[in-house]
């Protein structure tokens, strides 16, 4: 057995027999960390170190180490993530790895209800504002997304599509008694009748999360989508939209330009009506789970709108930046990360403004 074989298969029987001791016995670490402690040196003399990868929105455990001279990446959902999100994440990165779309999966520890897997570690960046304009990059970036809505129906995805998933976030969100602006309510009414007057289409695998921080761009200029936590069957145009918006974009022409280079014709009226209003809705959204960030600030309805009038920068500001990593967030002034929550907002009231326009 190699190295790495080992590594992994005392790492699997660390995580499936050995947790309820490791938690006991290692005092206020995670559970990586306590494995970390455990096997930094295991049979074979090889010494392993993993280090922890931060910057991530989706809460789960990242890590990389080294085996033999090579790089992986170690990743550990949360205990609270569903099973269903889980093999949700898993059918979709394999359909991707086997594709050369995401990186190469080296390991899973319960192909039904996994929770550790281990993928080669890509050299490279993150994707940039600027990457809109070289067309080698983009002409990758869409055909990825084109091959993984050509994937079928045969992948074990979630069905509960993006709007329908923010509905049931924002009764969550009221229910914890979390304050929002006044016009929230009148926002979310507004969103939702809108959405009524969207053709539904067949729902097919999407990303369901492709933004900046998602895509990595190799230093040979390889092209790798990453975090497929939110993989889903939803309107393809929904995913477009998403990246689009996630990544900066926030013009109609070139979103309409974008669109058109997706569908390789030029975008009909019903497929741009399609694509702007799930920009919006993914405006409204984001605004939403970065609320989470916020719920233990005290503060009430009437200074998130005093606030939100002096907002100068929207959600496109930050992410043509490169947005904040939540530990980036968590080092603003009180003001400044109410500001940059209601960004958000701010985009999706900008972008209703231009729809009504139209």
């Amino acid at each position: 057995m190699n190295k790495l074989s080992a590594f992994l298969s005392l790492i699997c029987f660390l995580f499936c027999n050995c947790f309820a001791a490791l938690e006991r016995d290692v005092c206020e670490t995670t559970r990586i960390e306590a494995i970390a402690k455990i096997t930094r040196d295991f049979k074979g003399g090889c010494k392993t170190q993993l280090t922890e990868l931060r910057g991530g929105l989706s809460g789960a455990e990242l890590y990389t180490f080294e085996v033999s001279g090579k790089k992986y990446v170690l990743k550990v959902a949360l205990k609270t993530e569903s099973q269903l999100r889980r093999v949700s994440e898993l059918q979709m990165h394999k359909f991707c790895s086997s594709r050369g779309i995401a990186p190469r999966l080296v390991f899973v520890d319960d192909e039904e209800n996994p929770f550790i897997v281990v993928m080669e570690y890509i050299d490279g960046r993150l994707f940039r504002f600027s990457d809109f304009q070289n067309k080698e990059i983009m002409d990758k970036v869409i055909g990825h997304l084109r091959n993984i809505h050509a994937a079928g129906t045969e992948l074990c995805l979630t069905r509960v599509s993006m709007m329908e998933e923010a509905s049931h976030f924002i009764e969550q969100l009221k229910q914890g008694e979390i304050e929002l602006p006044s016009e929230f309510d009148n926002w979310r009414q507004s969103l939702f009748e809108s959405y009524k007057g969207i053709r539904r289409v067949e729902s097919i695998p999407t990303h369901g999360d492709l933004w900046t921080k998602n895509i990595l761009i190799a230093e040979d200029e390889r092209v790798y989508f990453i975090d497929f936590q939110e993989s889903r069957y939803d309107d393809p145009l929904c995913d477009l939209a998403y990246f689009l918006y996630g990544s900066g974009l926030e013009d109609f022409e070139d979103i309409k330009a974008f669109t058109s280079k997706y569908l390789g014709e030029e975008a009909d009226e019903d497929s741009l009506k399609r694509v702007l209003f799930y920009v919006k809705a993914s405006a409204f959204i984001n605004g939403l789970y970065r609320f989470l960030w916020i719920r233990d600030v005290k503060t009430s309805s009437r200074q998130l709108d005093e606030i939100l009038s002096k907002v100068e920068r929207n959600a496109s500001f930050y992410y043509q930046m490169g947005d904040y990593s939540k530990e980036e967030f968590d080092r603003l002034e009180l003001e400044d990360k109410l500001k940059y929550v209601l960004g958000f907002f701010k985009s999706f009231l900008e972008i209703d403004a231009k729809l009504q326009a139209r």
